[in-house]
């Protein structure tokens, strides 16, 4: 028995020594970054007192936004229509919104009252750019010749995409670019009381857009914090004592350089492990806002809610600033599009609303924010009962700070071969790019002005840095 608990002792090292030697390694190289070199001297942010968390939800796929958000005045829903054939929406199925223009898809019936309550806005056609980009100037880059404006590598492409969204940066090879939610996580960490652990949290493990040089997210699922454990379950009568030759283990003095750096790792992580638990803990039977179990997106807010009030409680985090990322998958709809894209949207609308209630129940609506981000939107051309993979897009952005009920951003040409088409399947090209989209958002965290041009890279591209959507 005893040569089996030694084993089981190794088996779980020599893993936890690859897992941490890794990303130890892999932070570290991160920390060597171009945004440190473009960051030379960073603002000071240790004297925030104020309490503020963004919250990222990413839709995978490629969200169609266009049939989210849809023309309800009659003269642009018969364009819309006549575009969309058998995947138009029908206009006596439409959410109007105030002033009866535009109608939101009839599965978002709580976004549409978050948005009549002016405690949500849309930003209108936004997406990758790396600067202001007319039609015939793409189809100039399209045809081959040499335009002088640059236009994003890989359109359409996934996973391309979905870094350059990420990370507002073009992929390149062997190695990923820092995402901006991990920037601001970088340069943000130093205003929390508490910096032992990290102030960016993923409910959807691993993501580009909470990497950052100095900070990784705590990646934990939406019913509880993983703990520390062995590879079975062990009789009551010994787990104190297993617990206890654990520890041993970790306190020995190890000779190995290696080995020290993972057994002080090791107990630091299950030290920090530990206190979310308790910060966790701090909200058990506090949160009354009925969520629907069935629903993974609004299980994930509603933990990213749990993390929230901890932040400031007793006993808490001790945190002024924090990141979140959450995701709703099963967007990329090629095929018969109506039935599962409005199941989609349905689980989004049903878990936004719960999440407001839940800032509201709290008291922290003007202190949390929450923003939509895809790869990109969805061609206006059908394909195979479906739509293909697209450019621009509309983001939902939420919270009291948000100056809501309003389109931010000119109104797309959705006519194929139109004004504002890449080509003639109606693949909109942005007119805001995702640098101003994250720096609006950013600046809303704190983030000075001459650190947000270092963050996003191509923001001095374009005229207007703050879109303005950020009422406070």
């Amino acid at each position: 028995m005893k040569t089996n608990i030694n084993l089981n002792r190794r088996k779980f090292m020599q893993n936890l020594a690859l897992l941490t030697a890794g990303s130890t390694l892999q932070i570290q190289q991160n920390r060597l970054g171009l945004f440190n070199s473009a960051l030379a001297a960073p603002a000071d942010y240790s004297g925030i007192t104020d309490q503020k968390s963004l919250v990222c939800i990413y839709l995978g796929g490629g969200n169609d936004a266009f049939n989210l958000f849809i023309p309800y005045e009659s003269q642009r829903y018969q364009q819309y229509a006549a575009i969309r054939g058998a995947l138009a929406i029908p206009h006596n199925q439409l959410l109007p919104v105030t002033g009866n223009q535009h109608g939101f898809h009839p599965s978002m019936p709580k976004v549409r009252d978050l948005y009549n309550n002016n405690k949500l806005a849309l930003i209108s056609n936004v997406g990758n750019l790396i600067e202001p980009l007319s039609r015939e100037q793409f189809l100039a880059f399209a045809n081959g010749d040499n335009i002088g404006v640059r236009v994003p590598p890989d359109l359409f492409s996934h996973s391309h995409q979905a870094e350059i969204a990420q990370t507002n940066r073009a992929p390149q090879s062997g190695a990923s670019h820092p995402g901006w939610g991990g920037l601001i996580a970088d340069l943000l960490v130093q205003a929390n009381s508490n910096q032992d652990i990290s102030p960016s949290f993923s409910l959807a493990g691993s993501n580009l857009w909470q990497s950052g040089n100095l900070t990784q997210p705590f990646s934990l699922n939406s019913s509880n914090v993983k703990q520390f454990s062995f590879d079975y379950t062990p009789p009551a009568s010994r787990s104190a004592s297993l617990t206890n030759s654990w520890h041993d283990t970790l306190n020995l003095n190890y000779q190995n350089v290696l080995q020290q750096q993972i057994a002080r790792l090791t107990t630091t992580t299950e030290q920090r492990v530990n206190s979310l638990t308790g910060a966790v803990a701090l909200s058990d039977g506090l949160i009354q806002t009925p969520y629907n179990d069935k629903n993974d997106l609004a299980a994930q807010l509603r933990m990213i809610a749990r993390l929230i009030y901890a932040r400031d409680a007793a006993g808490g985090l001790g945190m002024q600033r924090q990141v979140f990322f959450a995701k709703l998958g099963g967007f990329d709809t090629h095929d018969s599009q109506l039935i599962p894209h409005a199941a989609r949207l349905s689980l989004l609308d049903e878990a936004l609303h719960s999440f407001y209630q839940t800032t509201v129940e709290l008291g922290i609506t003007d202190s949390v924010t929450t923003f939509t981000l895809s790869e990109f939107g969805r061609s206006m051309a059908r394909n195979r009962g479906g739509t293909d993979h697209g450019w621009a897009s509309y983001a939902l952005v939420m919270g009291d700070a948000v100056d809501g009920g309003k389109i931010h951003g000119e109104l797309p040409d959705l006519t194929p071969g139109g004004n504002d088409d890449s080509g003639n399947a109606g693949r909109i090209i942005p007119k805001i790019s995702n640098d101003q989209y994250g720096a609006t958002l950013a600046k809303w965290m704190g983030i000075s002005d001459a650190d947000l041009l270092a963050m996003f890279p191509n923001l001095g591209n374009f005229a207007v840095k703050d879109l303005g959507f950020m009422a406070s």
